[in-house]
């Protein structure tokens, strides 16, 4: 066509099986051009695909890391295509300097898939890593359960010996990888490598461009370390948690960090279920993340811009940007990243990130919730509280009169205070059968945080139903009530019954709400039915009462 130029950047290729394909390239490539892919998968040769490229992507001009790095498309991940051939098209006849298809190659493997029976488990980490973080305002904030770089499969040897450190967080933004979003939860490790081996084989970074990564499912990943790779002996180093310079948005990489979601949000919908398990953990990281330094998620941070020469930021280089602290990627560059379908979420993620923030009483549980009123067997209290705050740990009984009392002050660090209850009266005896209210009250400097409620029951098991009449309603319906058990701790009733004096008992039900009465259904007139009746809370149960009707 008139000013087209069409350029073969590679002929049809046969090559070893790969699952990730991009193209690089020195210097800039304009908006105009494109770049192509045709694909050989099952034997069988594809369209050409359009990979798209971003310029904005990338480490900050001035940094060493800028240095060493090409051009590059986003890349494509394909299902272990055997061939390949690439070309370049422009409108212009202008073509980027030495273009080079980057292929990469990983497979899922059964490490991968016991990788993801294990997410509920304790994340696997080299050093001792704290499970919350704590924010100058006393919020304490839990640490995600990471997938780590070495859980995923990162080879070390891949990356920079010592990554760029920052001072701060002042800012996060969410990207998108671009890629495909069809992969299954045990297939998103082996594209974790393939990124990864893109990023620094094909595009030459000295690691992963982002932070953290989160795959369609919620998992959550470690991205760019923050660790030496040889660290010095007896040196511990929780990469997750430290300020390390990405690779992301160009000219605003130092302190910031980047989360992306793994897939293509700009051409594909995620479902409201894939869509609520995005935003909770990206939500849960971004407020882990930003709690150490007190950021705020509805305010606006204030960064310097550092050397774009690209020109693909928004803002030109030493300009006093003003963003949100939590921003999408096309907040700060000439993008659609994270994509139309993934950024309007940000205000939600906002939302989330604000609320996890929010100074509270974390990990309150009470053992054991009901005891017998005889039973000298100690209560438990505990929680976790914020950093330098007055706590007080009040029971009391029904009439609301405190007739036991532990306080103290948090040291210097969140952890957890605890309390042991032996249910003793000023003169030692056991007090008497009642439910006693547990309040747990904190005070981080002069804020009071949400006080915590629950209740303890010194109780007795309860006696079996008494007072039981039947009702017959209809031809196939009986009513059946009985007397309530009086106990302190909660009572709940269950039933059963059975035709004659040899059917089949059916299976235990639960009336609603601890009802004293249930109405039988589909009964058959002149039956002989029987029913048991029981009471039961947390101690155990009554013996049942049983009743013998005919309908």
């Amino acid at each position: 066509k008139p000013g087209r130029t069409v350029v073969s950047v590679l002929p049809r290729t046969e090559v070893a099986p790969f699952s990730l394909v991009g193209i690089s390239w020195l210097g800039t490539a304009a908006e105009s051009t494109k770049f192509q892919v045709q694909l050989r998968e099952s034997g069988k040769w594809s369209h050409w695909y359009t990979l798209s490229h971003h310029d904005d992507h990338g480490p900050d001009a001035q940094s060493s890391e800028a240095a060493t790095v090409r051009s590059g498309t986003d890349p494509l991940i394909t299902s272990h295509a055997t061939g390949i051939r690439a070309r370049a098209v422009t409108t212009n006849g202008a073509l980027p300097q030495r273009m080079t298809v980057r292929l990469a190659d990983s497979n899922t493997t059964p490490q991968d898939r016991a990788l993801l029976a294990q997410r509920n488990g304790p994340t696997a980490n080299a050093v001792a890593v704290p499970a919350y973080v704590v924010s100058p305002q006393g919020a304490l904030v839990a640490r995600p359960n990471l997938i780590t770089r070495a859980q995923w499969g990162a080879n070390e040897s891949w990356r920079n010996e010592d990554p760029s450190v920052g001072t701060a967080i002042m800012a996060g933004f969410l990207h998108h990888t671009a890629t495909t979003n069809s992969y299954s939860a045990s297939e998103a490790p082996a594209q974790m490598r393939s990124l990864y081996a893109y990023f620094t084989k094909g595009l030459g970074y000295k690691d992963m461009a982002y932070n953290f990564l989160v795959d369609k499912y919620g998992n959550v990943y470690e991205g760019r370390s923050g660790c030496p790779r040889a660290p010095a002996p007896g040196a511990s180093c929780d990469g997750p948690a430290v300020p390390a310079v990405g690779a992301h948005t160009a000219g605003l990489n130092t302190n910031t960090f980047a989360i992306s979601a793994i897939g293509n949000y700009h051409t594909n919908k995620p479902t409201a279920a894939q869509a609520a398990k995005l935003v909770s953990a990206i939500a849960g990281l971004m407020a882990w993340k930003v709690a150490p330094y007190g950021v705020n998620a509805q305010a606006n941070a204030k960064l310097v811009v550092g050397s774009d020469p690209k020109g693909k930021s928004r803002f030109n280089e030493g300009d006093l940007a003003t963003i949100p602290t939590i921003s999408g990627h096309r907040d700060a560059g000439k993008t659609v990243c994270p994509g139309k379908y993934l950024y309007p979420y940000l205000p939600k993620i906002r939302e989330k990130v604000v609320a996890l923030m929010q100074p509270a009483v974390k990990n309150a549980a009470i053992t054991p919730v009901a005891i017998r009123a005889l039973d000298p067997t100690n209560v438990t209290i505990t929680a976790t509280v914020p950093a330098l705050a007055t706590w007080s740990i009040d029971v009391m009984n029904p009439a609301g009169t405190v007739v036991s009392r532990a306080e103290g002050v948090q040291s210097e660090s969140a952890g957890d205070i605890g309390f042991t209850w032996n249910h003793l009266d000023g003169t030692g005896a056991l007090l008497p059968e009642g439910l006693y209210k547990v309040a747990i009250n904190v005070v981080v400097g002069s804020t009071a945080l949400p006080t915590f409620n629950s209740n303890v029951a010194l109780a007795s098991l309860p006696t079996p139903v008494t007072s039981v009449s039947r009702k017959r309603v209809s031809k196939t319906k009986s009513q059946i009530r009985w007397a309530a058990v009086a106990n302190a701790s909660p009572v709940s009733y269950k039933y059963r019954t059975k035709t004659g004096g040899k059917g089949k008992w059916s299976k235990w039900k639960y009336t609603t709400s601890a009802a004293t009465k249930v109405t039988l259904k589909k009964l058959k007139r002149a039956k002989t039915y029987r029913m048991e009746i029981v009471a039961t809370n947390a101690l155990g149960q009554a013996p049942a009462t049983t009743l013998k009707f005919k309908q």
